[in-house]
């Protein structure tokens, strides 16, 4: 009886411990809830007719290809380029040009033009030569890819023709039409994009990064239910300075947080929802923060963050015309099954480490494992060895394990705890003191493992000199210089010739040290 009270007692204590502990993590919402979250509003390019006026300032064909330099030279970190790199020369000359345009008014106290009383537009941009499916494309992929133009109602666009040529404006939002307005807007816009970003970056891994942005977006952000009011939410600009936006201003948001971090992450809609996919690690994956957000600001689930596409195939996230080309596959779970080879099955679990259990379910510890695909080193705690070079268990050969945990094979890699270049093997053992040859040229991997890169060096054996280039590469020319401007010659394997060499008609006397030339005479 004794034992039974303190059970309850110890019940009843943890129930009121549960309900004082705030929590940020909650079961999903039923499905018919999540369906009425797909606020995002499908692709409009209005017909429109313009006048000589309307298109005096429009930049012409030829103009829009000294925009691509300028655009090249400005991008923002704040955007996404995954589309855009994907687009042909005509299409990319066209986005260009809408994002020399935008950003003209996110930069300065430009008035854009008052177009009605719900919208003011760009300047305008010559298409002429584009199809409608053409133009509708780049102005979606353009649109969907540059939330840090908060201001321009996403997925919205103004075309018409005048004479033989044709041309497309953006749509703004009135609330941004004022130069003046518009700037203050930015102020806050950025402050508040600045100071989430502080939280994001501070964050030890690129997993936890997107979980910290994920979280930022649920915290602040409230679905609006309210139908009257999607047409303003398709930016990002209400999700950041109001916190009350819909599918499309999640996914904005999430972006925009992500890509100034530094992970890639695009938007990918269906006709009626919006959402992200991220780069990770070597791969993609499926987040969904407005699927996730339980609408409240301590509540938020992991459901739809880091998904595979099949884990998320519930019949509102299959991608529009516009995007299947386009879009990267996301092909596993980050968390969860990655592989299985030979009876065992490899698992990353909630720390990111990668487990390996055996077809009993026991796991395996301090062995080497292979996948199908990569060798990992399951380590005394079962976690796959990262990041480190380490010695083999021969205690004779060091070898390296990447980002991921695979060891590294017939490859350059660079090694964060040392700071530079190696080259590991087809045993996966490390170069040291060996000239070796790849992609048609020549490297050197000093006593260190180093891979020479930094000019003028000399060999392990401390005698012979060479000259290694920035990407490693090692001067095999012949005659040529060295830094120092006096004449040398590089021989084939990198090495600067010393002594006596001829190439049949002269002797050429080089310096015995560092290789210099001091002079030549016939063979003969």
């Amino acid at each position: 009886m004794k034992k039974l009270r303190g059970s309850l007692v110890l019940m009843l204590i943890m129930a009121m411990c549960i309900q004082l502990v705030p929590m940020n993590v909650f079961a999903s919402e039923p499905m018919e809830e999540l369906a009425n979250k797909t606020g995002y509003l499908p692709l409009e390019l209005e017909e429109v007719e313009l006048t000589d006026e309307d298109v005096a300032d429009a930049y012409t064909l030829e103009e829009q290809e000294q925009i691509g330099a300028t655009y090249q030279a400005g991008v923002s970190s704040y955007e996404s380029r995954y589309y855009y790199y994907q687009l042909s020369d005509s299409k990319k000359a066209l986005y260009d040009s809408m994002y020399y345009r935008c950003n003209q008014y996110l930069s300065t106290q430009q008035d854009a033009t008052t177009y009605n009383s719900s919208y003011g537009r760009t300047d305008y941009i010559e298409c002429t030569g584009f199809s409608r499916d053409d133009l509708m494309e780049v102005v979606y992929l353009f649109t969907i890819s540059n939330p840090q133009f908060y201001f321009v109602r996403g997925t919205a666009a103004m075309t018409g023709t005048q004479g033989s040529r044709s041309f497309v404006a953006l749509a703004i939002y009135a609330d941004y039409i004022s130069g003046s307005a518009r700037a203050n807007y930015t102020a806050q816009f950025m402050n508040k994009v600045n100071n989430w970003l502080n939280t994001i970056n501070a964050q030890g891994s690129e997993y936890k990064k997107i979980k910290a942005a994920h979280d930022i977006v649920c915290a602040n952000v409230t679905y609006d239910n309210n139908e009257s009011n999607i047409d303003k939410h398709q930016s990002s600009a209400t999700a950041v300075l109001t916190g009350n936006t819909v599918c499309a201003g999640y996914s904005q948001m999430f972006a925009l947080l992500c890509n100034a971090a530094g992970m890639e992450t695009v938007c990918v809609t269906s006709p009626k929802h919006e959402w992200n996919e991220v780069y990770l690690y070597g791969g993609w994956y499926v987040v969904d923060c407005t699927w996730d957000d339980l609408d409240d600001s301590n509540s938020w689930d992991y459901t739809y963050f880091c998904k595979s596409e099949s884990a998320i195939d519930e019949g509102y996230h299959e991608p529009e015309a516009y995007i299947v080309a386009y879009r990267p596959g996301c092909y596993v779970d980050y968390i969860g099954k990655v592989s299985s080879y030979n009876g065992n099955t490899f698992y990353r679990e909630p720390d990111e480490s990668i487990r390996c259990y055996n077809k009993n379910g026991a796991l395996i510890t301090n062995k080497f494992m292979f996948d199908g695909s990569y060798t990992y080193y399951m380590q005394a705690d079962g976690s796959a060895m990262t990041d480190r070079l380490t010695y083999h268990p021969d205690g004779v050969h060091i070898i390296y394990f990447d980002t991921y945990g695979h060891e590294v094979f017939n490859n350059f890699q660079y090694c964060p705890s040392v700071g530079y270049t190696c080259y590991f093997d087809s045993q996966g053992y490390i170069y040291k003191d060996v000239i070796t040859f790849a992609n048609n040229a020549v490297y050197y991997l000093d006593a260190n493992g180093k891979m020479q890169n930094s000019g003028w060096f000399q060999f392990a054996n401390g005698v012979d000199y060479g000259f290694a280039n920035w990407n490693g590469t090692l001067n095999t020319s012949g005659f040529s210089y060295d830094p120092w401007g006096r004449i040398v010659f590089y021989h084939w394997n990198g090495m600067v010739a010393r002594g006596l060499i001829t190439d049949g008609a002269y002797y050429y006397s080089m310096d015995t040290t560092d290789g210099h030339y001091l002079g030549s005479f016939p063979v003969n």
